[in-house]
């Protein structure tokens, strides 16, 4: 469907019925405002020319697959106190030449599993990163945000978040924490080597995430937190020592298992679920031990190991 008015005044009301298909706004001198929820289920919203507005007075909420704005058309986003909720891409503001983007007091969460946030150097509200199952995403152009919260995982394996660019948070960043050392959250420089910036005014307390040439600036000072992991190329970020390890399974298993996990503090010892290896630490299969002969190790996540000790 497109809307291709090239007049103000338009209002779009769809009384709780969903588009079944892409929606597209292209009018110049053309503008748009809500009078209802808008639904696109995981279909595009393309503003192509003129002004889309949420209402002030109604603050809308917009649910789609992916917001896109890409262009150097003269257009303008005008998200007010909405939620806007994406279940694809999530947002391609790539070309943002021309682009006006307000995004009042607006919140934006990305459910998708593989988000892409190319926020064209535009400045958003509270943006969240809501799936606890992610894989890849990333986040490209110089973007500033009010809060910048990604979810922790709940499973086993790694959620990795590339950075492109160099991010401001004014209000707090936050990684939520996962339910388990096995269960990882990566926060990287999509480039090796290339630190990216992250700006922040607070950081709430993280556990079980990993940091690969990131630097931490802003009032907030020097990140800590539980079981830091140290990709490398890192700054103003305090990671626990480096620490050996070791395998504890007896039989086929998985690098990163659910409840008490696969590793132990000492030879022999117990398992323990906090004792995964990080990064920066050794972990060690002992000789002839464990796992028994004939035995399989799969390392089941994209994990960023550091030493393995055969």
């Amino acid at each position: 469907t497109t809307f291709n008015a090239t007049t103000t005044g338009k209002t779009v009301t769809t009384n709780g019925v969903a588009f079944g298909a892409n929606v597209t706004l292209n009018g110049v001198g053309g503008a748009w405002t809500l009078g209802s929820a808008i639904s696109l289920g995981s279909n595009t919203l393309t503003i192509t020319n003129g002004t889309f507005d949420t209402s002030s007075s109604g603050n809308y909420a917009v649910t789609a697959g992916l917001l896109s704005s890409s262009n150097s058309n003269v257009r303008t986003i005008n998200l007010n106190a909405s939620t806007v909720t994406l279940s694809s891409t999530s947002i391609t503001f790539t070309t943002s030449t021309n682009l006006t983007f307000n995004a009042g007091t607006s919140t934006i969460n990305c459910s998708v599993t593989s988000p892409t946030f190319a926020g064209g150097s535009k400045t958003f509200y509270n943006v969240s990163f809501t799936s606890s199952s992610a894989d890849f995403g990333s986040i490209t152009g110089t973007n500033t945000f009010n809060n910048l919260t990604i979810t922790g995982r709940t499973s086993v394996g790694a959620s990795i978040y590339r950075l492109s660019a160099s991010q401001t948070i004014n209000g707090t960043f936050t990684v939520s924490a996962s339910t388990a050392s096995a269960y990882r959250t990566d926060i990287v420089a999509v480039t090796n080597g290339i630190s990216q910036t992250l700006t922040c005014a607070a950081i709430a307390t993280m556990s079980d995430v990993d940091f690969r040439d990131i630097t931490i600036a802003g009032a907030h000072g020097t990140l800590s937190g539980t079981r830091l992991g140290d990709c490398g190329g890192n700054t103003n970020i305090t990671f626990p020592a480096a620490k050996t390890v070791y395998y504890r399974q007896t039989g086929s298993a998985n690098y990163g298992a659910t409840g008490s996990g696969s590793w132990s503090a000492t030879s022999g010892g117990a398992l323990d679920a906090t004792m995964f290896p990080l990064s920066q630490d050794t972990a060690v299969f002992p000789a002839a031990t464990y796992p028994a002969s004939g035995s399989t190790t799969t390392i089941n996540g994209n994990y960023q190991i550091g030493t393995i000790d055969m």
